[in-house]
């Protein structure tokens, strides 16, 4: 039993936050707002809410991330080698964006978006995207 306990205490921490928190944290190079919801250690959660006609250029990250569209509509475009793709985020939807893939992301309305990263940057940090000309 004390093995057990031992294991336990050594285990993380359960994080738990809701996703409707209000996002006041101004995104590096874009006109969203984010909040933090999850982290542990370069892995993590934040929600993103960009206004309508709000964007952030094409950028990549170091590591992936999933986008998973809780509200709103926009569109997500892809770019890598000779391919270039736009595709809708719609409620309901969720990407995975390999790491270092360019990309952008532009709303049409109101758009909340939960982002996971496998290499989580603050919201705020320059080192969160790579703005490409």
């Amino acid at each position: 039993m004390k093995d057990i306990e031992a294991k336990w205490q050594e285990m993380p921490k359960l994080q738990l936050q809701r996703w409707d928190t209000e996002a006041t944290v101004p995104m590096h190079q874009s006109n969203a707002l984010g909040a933090r919801l999850l982290k542990s250690g370069r892995f993590g959660a934040d929600l993103i809410k960009f206004p309508p006609g709000g964007r952030v250029g094409t950028h990549t990250h170091p590591g992936q991330h999933i986008l998973i569209v809780v509200s709103g509509d926009g569109w997500v475009t892809v770019c890598f080698d000779d391919y270039r793709g736009r595709y809708p985020l719609q409620t309901g939807v969720c990407y995975l964006i390999p790491g270092n893939v360019p990309h952008a992301i532009d709303a049409e309305t109101e758009l909340a978006i939960i982002s996971v990263a496998d290499d989580h940057r603050d919201v705020e940090a320059k080192e969160r995207l790579d703005l490409n000309s």
